[in-house]
């Protein structure tokens, strides 16, 4: 496993996305250590709000053999988002944008956005095709520290490399935990709950809200989906990011982890 570097608005998801970006969220929190559900049970994600953009009503579901087909999708026409991407070789050559397997695909193979208008719609398909790639890959966890834990609650179990960065406040050589950090006066805890945390820090009031739990790297230990909307205090600039949280044992820290997908 591959812990992140402290993250900066240029490598991060456009703000226009946020509301694709919120509608994912694991409602089960089932396998590894310390479980409570029934065996047997079937693991699910699920949807608690509309993702326009590939036609998916909230409410809907997928036990974990069916997420695979999530990523062929097709764009849907009623969303009235195209996009157009245009081709490394000749700036003539450009295609329609049909499903999250296509966009990721042809991202892959140097496929861009070219007009203004196209990068403005390419927001909400990095969002919406990053989180349907990470969660398509989602697998039952073997072992899960999770559950013995408050979640975004447990401020003495997250880092500050977890926080985005503007320049400014700089990770210390030996990373403290957001309890600290709120201690030494460094950011301020406005809501820890265990599926939302607000704080303010370094100028930015920053959003995290829990979107899934399973086991998106393969190691299998169980993860948790995060997005992270940032804003200036004062100010209009924002911007929001998915990211992925791990435990490894009763006495670690949550560590940052790479899902392979969820950034195209």
């Amino acid at each position: 496993m591959t812990t992140g570097p402290n993250k900066s608005p240029a490598g991060s998801l456009l703000v226009a996305a946020a509301v694709a970006v919120a509608a994912l969220v694991g409602v089960t929190w089932l396998g590894g250590a310390g479980v409570g559900a029934a065996a047997g049970e079937p693991f699910q994600v699920c949807l608690s709000q509309d993702m326009d953009l590939v036609g998916i009503a909230a409410g809907s579901c997928w036990q974990i053999h069916e997420l695979g087909s999530l990523m062929d999708k097709p764009i849907s026409k009623s969303a009235g988002v195209q996009l157009e991407l245009t081709s490394p070789q000749t700036m003539t050559e450009r295609a329609t944008i049909v499903s999250c397997r296509d966009y990721v695909q042809r991202v892959k193979a140097g496929w861009y956005a070219m007009t203004s208008r196209d990068m403005a719609v390419e927001g909400s398909f990095k969002s919406t095709c990053g989180l349907i790639s990470a969660v398509a890959s989602a697998r039952q966890a073997r072992i899960s520290y999770l559950r013995r834990s408050d979640g975004l609650a447990d401020i003495h179990l997250l880092g500050e490399e977890m926080l985005p960065s503007f320049g400014g406040a700089a990770v210390t050589k030996r990373p403290r935990t957001l309890a600290e950090m709120a201690r030494d006066g460094d950011c301020e805890i406005l809501e820890a709950s265990r599926r939302t945390l607000r704080l303010s820090y370094d100028n930015t009031i920053v959003v995290y809200r829990l979107l899934a739990v399973a086991d998106f790297d393969g190691d299998g230990y169980e993860d948790m989906l995060v997005t992270e909307g940032v804003r200036a205090e004062g100010g209009t600039a924002q911007f929001s990011d998915v990211i992925g949280l791990t435990r490894r044992s009763l006495r670690s820290r949550y560590e940052l982890i790479v899902i392979e997908g969820l950034h195209p």
